[in-house]
């Protein structure tokens, strides 16, 4: 009984380790192909609204930051710097532009 015991207790153990890595690492891994500079450089220039990011924003923490512009223009926004855990990304999702400055 104790044989079973121990056995159902490591595999649980080892099921939830391998659950909570997939969370983790699954959109790191599917996440697409950033775009290249010059498409980025090229969106940006049509931007209405700017912002900086920075790793001491609240809200950040070792595992989730970024650094760098957002752009965002009538249909666009254009992220140029360094996320975590992502790459850089090009979006078209709608943002709260309360906190951006006007070009």
């Amino acid at each position: 009984m104790r044989r079973l015991i121990t056995f159902l207790t490591t595999h649980a153990i080892a099921v939830g380790i391998g659950f909570a890595l997939g969370i983790y690492l699954l959109p790191i891994l599917t996440a697409p192909s950033s775009p290249d500079a010059a498409m980025l450089e090229e969106k940006a220039q049509s931007a209405l609204f700017t912002a900086e990011l920075t790793r001491d924003l609240k809200g950040s923490n070792f595992l989730h930051w970024g650094e760098g512009t957002i752009s965002v223009s009538k249909d666009e926004i254009v992220h140029q710097g360094k996320l975590a855990p992502a790459q850089t990304i090009l979006s078209t999702s709608p943002m709260s532009l309360s906190k951006m400055s006007r070009i």
